[in-house]
């Protein structure tokens, strides 16, 4: 698959999730950090940005864009006093509900483009083409 063809399937996902983001007043990086965060109460900084693959400096200008609008707190990890935990509050929670999972709505609009076999081998294949990445991007950064 010729990497235009990745880059293109990002291209759409991020434009069927431009409306109702930018009607919540997220961006697409604001919202997949709470995303993660969802899933993974209790994360640190290092986490969302080792998981999401954001640098360092993306995630905390994100988290305090996301903390002045109410969506997350951080509070002090009560295991390690110098660093926080970060959590989504109640209404970030209820605020997200209808975005939470634009990416997976949208993948879902193009289910009729495969079959259940070649979409459960489409994940297959992504997860191999993943992992293989992974190692790359350990071997290139050494």
């Amino acid at each position: 698959m010729p990497f235009h063809h990745l880059y293109v399937l990002m291209k759409f996902a991020h434009n069927y999730s431009r409306a109702p983001l930018k009607e919540l007043g997220i961006s697409s990086t604001e919202h997949l950090i709470c995303t993660f965060i969802t899933g993974h109460p209790n994360s640190s900084q290092d986490q969302i940005s080792e998981f999401l693959q954001f640098d360092k400096t993306t995630t905390a200008k994100a988290l305090a864009s996301l903390e002045k609008k109410g969506f997350i707190r951080r509070e002090i990890n009560p295991d390690n006093r110098r660093k926080n935990v970060i959590n989504v509050t109640e209404s970030g929670s209820e605020m997200l509900a209808p975005v939470l999972h634009v990416y997976d709505d949208w993948l879902k609009q193009l289910s009729h483009a495969l079959t259940e076999d070649e979409w459960k081998a489409f994940d297959g294949y992504a997860g191999k083409i993943l992992h293989a990445a992974k190692e790359l991007d350990q071997e290139v950064s050494q």
